[in-house]
């Protein structure tokens, strides 16, 4: 027993220094690039490439184990083509090639990327996933350490600790970026971080997992207070520009300026981010390893910032199927969909199948099964030939701390990959 314990240490301290061998400690490289889209088409242009001081990573989660998301960069070491770092995640752009304004359209769109700063030259791989639910390559980049200019902004940036249970390293590391407040309003921005954290810290599976995440939150001030809604015309100047109305969606309220975004994100360790916008008016998003959103002050501030974390933290699908969305056929039913709370029972095998009670029918009807794991139709925007797992579930209604055990399994799930 003893000499198989030592034979396991040895391959866990060989994988960690061999990871050593291709990445710097506590240091980050930024691509800043473009993407330009329309319906058919993504092309990358890179604007920059930055180096972030102090930013940590856990080398046993440099490599995606969940294949979520509609995008994923794989970065290569170049001498040896060995796969080194990868990560899955989703993107506003994607969203909007499923509205009719794609169609005839090139828009560009901000994206940026951090990975674990390289000690030699890497190759930089981009992936889409296609309509048949695989990853394929779409472009490549060679980048050089020297490559890398340093932008640093850290100082001039003040970060205020609102949960920390550990070190960044192996904790799941949430950042919480202000719009809309201005110097005014800095009490109120300070009681509405502790007011958003304590929404997500009393909501189940995130209340069991304390102990395995940190809260942070960006000192950042707007020129003027409130967040934009064209509808409204009102238009104020602010940190992010964070505006309701996206894609003609009136609840659905995001931002472009992602760089601007990472300038402030950057201050400090995320894995995370939550941007937490100064408005009384019902709205927000998430988006997969990107951002999620949420109004601070409207009644319902808790339930939709657990709901929007739910997409950006753990990559869930939306289980609503009568509200009016921008999207079209969002999800073909003869593809089964990334996401892990949703099925068109294409390969149901791999989703919560093994969460179902004997006798269990598929689908599920309502009655009867109330109150069980089931399969039941309706979910993903559509009300045909797409399932969820429960009939009710804060990614379906809007019910605060109620997550069903799917979801709440893929949330933990999440968390500890990031913890370990």
């Amino acid at each position: 027993m003893k000499k198989t314990y030592l034979i396991l240490l040895f391959f866990v301290f060989s994988f960690v220094k061999a990871q050593n061998l291709f990445f710097e400690d506590n240091k980050a490289m930024r691509i800043d690039y473009h993407v330009f889209a329309s319906l058919n088409m993504d092309s990358i242009a890179i604007r920059s490439v930055s180096t972030v001081d102090a930013f940590s990573f856990n080398e046993n989660n440099f490599l995606d184990s969940f294949e979520y998301g509609m995008h994923k960069i794989e970065i290569y070491d170049s001498l040896s083509n060995k796969l080194i770092y990868s990560k899955g995640f989703s993107s506003l752009y994607e969203e909007w090639q499923h509205t009719p304004e794609a169609l005839g359209n090139v828009q560009a769109f901000e994206m940026s990327f951090l990975f674990p700063f390289p000690k030699k030259s890497v190759k930089l791989v981009f992936h889409n996933r296609t309509q048949e639910n695989i990853f394929r390559a779409i472009d490549s980049f060679y980048f050089s350490p020297l490559m890398a200019k340093n932008n640093s902004k850290k100082a001039s940036i003040s970060v205020m600790d609102i949960h920390i249970s550990g070190s960044p390293k192996n904790k799941y590391d949430l950042l919480i970026i202000p719009d809309g407040y201005s110097q005014k309003e800095e009490q109120k921005m300070k009681e509405d971080f502790r007011k958003l954290s304590e929404g997500l810290l009393d909501c189940k599976p995130y209340s069991e997992l304390k102990d395995q995440i940190n809260i942070k939150g960006v000192v950042a001030f707007s020129q003027e207070s409130g967040v934009r809604d064209p509808i409204l015309n009102s238009m104020p100047q602010t940190v992010l520009n964070s505006s309701f109305n996206t894609f003609s969606s009136d609840r659905y309220l995001m931002l472009t300026e992602v760089w601007k975004m990472y300038d402030l994100a950057t201050s400090t360790t995320f894995d995370g981010i939550l941007i937490m916008c100064n408005t009384s008016k019902y709205g927000g998003g998430g988006i997969y390893n990107l951002y999620a959103t949420a109004c601070a002050d409207c009644e319902d501030y808790a339930f939709i910032s657990v709901h929007e974390l739910g997409h950006s933290v753990s990559g869930l699908a939306d289980e609503y199927y009568s509200s009016d969305v921008s999207v079209e056929e969002y999800y073909p039913t003869h593809i089964e969909p990334w996401e892990p709370n949703i099925t068109t029972l294409v390969s149901f095998d791999e989703k919560w199948k093994d969460m179902l009670k004997d006798n269990t029918p598929i689908p599920t009807p309502v009655e009867g099964y109330r109150n069980v794991v089931g399969v039941f139709e309706g979910a993903g925007y559509q009300s045909k030939g797409v399932y969820r797992p429960a009939v009710s579930c804060t990614m379906k209604d809007v019910v605060y701390n109620n997550f069903c055990p799917v979801c709440s399994k893929a949330i933990k799930q999440m968390i500890l990959f990031y913890s370990k």
